[in-house]
């Protein structure tokens, strides 16, 4: 499923919390409308390797409200036997849906 959004990523401090904000979204949007999937298995493109890194690394007490969120998501999701992949793509080499959100984003 194809859906956009466009923020102003002015008061999330940085691009790579843009980035985590992003997937937020996404798994927001599973959330929402998983009882409606045929498909269990979600996968999310990001271009932020360092927002993959983050939420492959939470701890416990230095969370983000944000990443927080990230993870109480995928919990659910989890538990509504939602897969979740995110995925890696490189920015800038004409990777179709990147590109969009490139464009989105300007």
């Amino acid at each position: 499923h194809e859906e956009n959004w466009k923020i102003n990523h002015g008061p999330l401090r940085s691009i790579m919390m843009a980035e985590l904000y992003a997937i937020m979204k996404s798994m927001m949007w599973l959330a929402m409308h998983s009882p409606l999937l045929e498909e269990k298995d979600a996968v999310i493109l990001t271009d932020s390797k360092s927002g993959i890194e983050v939420l492959r690394n939470l701890t416990p007490g230095q969370q983000s409200s944000l990443t927080n969120t990230i993870r109480n998501l995928a919990i659910t999701l989890f538990e509504n036997d939602i897969t979740i992949t995110l995925q890696w793509v490189p920015s800038h080499v004409g990777v179709d849906g990147n590109e969009q959100a490139d464009r989105i984003a300007k």
